[in-house]
């Protein structure tokens, strides 16, 4: 609570943001899970790359927890590529323990969905100088990559040529390396390889100051509200919730996806091809009617930026007009009915 009352006040004094980070410093390693994990939200919230040593040593004391792996990664957005870089250095991550492999992964994937061809590049260079010594941060990188090539209808990301790292990737000894690389190959484009389907889709608009502001503001109410089922960063978490990375209720139509936040939904329901239902699930998401438009707003436009989504945000005068044309309602959807909602 305390860690939490702290990062509120210096969010509007940032000149006591370096004493509130130095103290949280001073956490000792056997420090409860739950105060690990608060440390890990807090410092996020911090500057960068200020933070980033107290959250690597986090992560590095506690990375078979998944909530704080979570609390970590959602707190280095733009910062990825540095964090791993911080990782890869440390001689205590030549290691394979529980969890880190997950963290590579978690971390390569997140490189990916913010699209920019000098970060990628940089990433595959890593990737590709794990070599033979360090194959298992070499798969694991790999595999968080070409994570995002699965049920991704995303156009392919534009190289002016083909990149080296991935050439000599290509021509790895290991025949899984092999098979990954030329799996990844769909996400990218360059004269030659995929080079038309980069034309194919318009691009995504981008985000007025405003709206980046309100998609801020969601993301620290995700964290408090959402978060304890669907995870931090989307994924979904068993037996709570199902994923909204990729999900088709969230990069949809607005109007389900607002239903979805006013009033709950409740029953089996189908994201990406996959059916859950109890025990996998809860048997009832909660409504969120309690929240102010502008508060639902900003959630629902946080999960369709995020985590690579390129769906338009969602605005409070919409969730207004769904409130009200909706009012008389009481129990949670379910899908049947949903799927009915244009």
């Amino acid at each position: 609570a305390a860690m939490r009352v702290a990062e509120s006040l210096t969010a509007s004094n940032p000149s006591c943001q370096p004493a509130l980070l130095q103290e949280l410093a001073r956490l000792k390693t056997g420090t409860s899970e739950e105060t690990i994990f608060q440390a890990a939200l807090s410092a996020g919230n911090l500057p960068k790359p200020e933070a980033l040593p107290l959250l690597a040593r986090i992560v590095s004391q506690a990375t078979e927890h998944l909530l704080i792996r979570d609390a970590v990664i959602s707190g280095l957005q733009d910062w990825e590529l540095q964090f791993l870089q911080l990782l890869l250095s440390d001689p205590k991550w030549t290691e394979q323990k529980p969890g880190r492999s997950a963290m590579l992964q978690a971390l390569a994937g997140a490189i990916i969905k913010e699209r920019q061809p000098t970060k990628i590049g940089m990433l595959l260079r890593l990737v590709a100088g794990q070599g033979s010594t360090q194959a298992w941060r070499q798969r694991s990188l790999l595999d968080g990559i070409a994570a995002n090539g699965t049920g991704r209808s995303a156009q392919p990301i534009s190289f002016s040529s083909a990149p080296e790292a991935l050439e000599s990737l290509a021509k790895s000894t290991d025949a899984r390396t092999r098979q990954q690389t030329e799996r990844i190959k769909s996400l990218f484009a360059w004269p030659g390889h995929q080079s038309a389907a980069t034309k194919s889709q318009p691009p995504v608009r981008p985000l007025s100051s405003t709206e980046e502001s309100v998609i801020a503001e969601g993301r620290n109410l995700f964290q408090q509200v959402c978060a304890g089922c669907h995870g931090l960063t989307g994924q979904g978490l068993k037996p709570m919730a199902p994923p909204l990375v990729n999900s088709e209720w969230v990069l949809g139509s607005d109007s389900r996806l607002i239903r979805i936040a006013l009033h709950g939904v409740g029953g089996p329901i189908k994201v990406n091809g996959t059916a859950y239902q109890p025990p996998d699930i809860l048997p009832e998401m909660p409504a969120l009617a309690v929240l102010e438009d502008a508060q639902i707003a900003s959630i629902l436009s946080y999960v369709r930026r995020d985590w690579g989504h390129e769906a338009a945000p969602v605005s409070p005068a919409r969730v207004a007009v769904i409130r009200n044309e909706t009012s008389n309602r009481e129990l949670p959807w379910n899908e049947e009915e949903l799927l009915q909602i244009k």
